[in-house]
């Protein structure tokens, strides 16, 4: 009895590295998938693990691909502050993701660092280095992300107001543009129904 006591709470903590792992889905349904994989029909711990080794991976591999998926994020143009923020919010939540697997230093590596700044657009990337090479902001290689993050969070707030800036500016423009094709149509209509009055 006391064998099985400790199968099954070994279970519940993979179903807690389960919940982390998964990242988005919630622990009741991360609990849910781990008892649909049967595992009560397992004779031994070890192939219980296996199962649940297969199913949702180790931290290790798991922090390795939120860094390549990170990694792999296309650079954003200046002029789209939207992406800006989007870039911001998946390095944040990145690296939420890396502490709670205990592997923050994944993402912290400089290599991946010196990546995720070659996706700043021109203008916030001159900002950054600016920021970086002045001595009293104490930046290194061995915090260079964490000061990265720190100076993003710091630029959020305006690219958020600059994309709202944007949203009031586009419908105008739709607006204009509108506008400009009503008064054109008008003016073929006009001069249409006046050469069909001539002949």
């Amino acid at each position: 009895m006391a064998d099985v006591e400790k199968i099954f709470k070994r279970i519940d903590i993979n179903c807690v590295r389960a919940v982390r792992a998964a990242r988005d889905v919630g622990r009741q349904a991360c609990c849910s998938a781990v008892k649909d994989l049967r595992l009560s029909t397992y004779s031994s711990s070890d192939e219980i693990f296996q199962v649940l080794d297969n199913r949702f991976g180790n931290q290790a591999t798991i922090a390795l691909e939120i860094v390549e998926e990170l990694q792999a994020t296309p650079p954003v143009r200046s002029g789209q502050p939207r992406k800006i923020i989007e870039l911001i919010q998946a390095l944040e939540k990145a690296l939420f993701d890396l502490n709670e697997l205990g592997n923050a230093d994944a993402i912290k590596n400089p290599l991946v660092t010196k990546s995720i700044e070659s996706k700043l657009p021109e203008t916030l990337k001159k900002d950054w280095l600016t920021y970086a090479a002045d001595e009293r902001n104490a930046v290194n290689y061995q915090n260079r992300f964490d000061k990265l993050i720190t100076f993003l969070r710091s630029q959020e707030s305006i690219y958020k107001q600059l994309d709202q800036l944007r949203d009031v500016v586009e419908p105008t423009k739709e607006k204009i543009k509108f506008l400009k094709h009503a008064r054109t149509k008008t003016t073929k209509s006009s001069s249409h129904s006046r050469l069909h009055h001539l002949r």
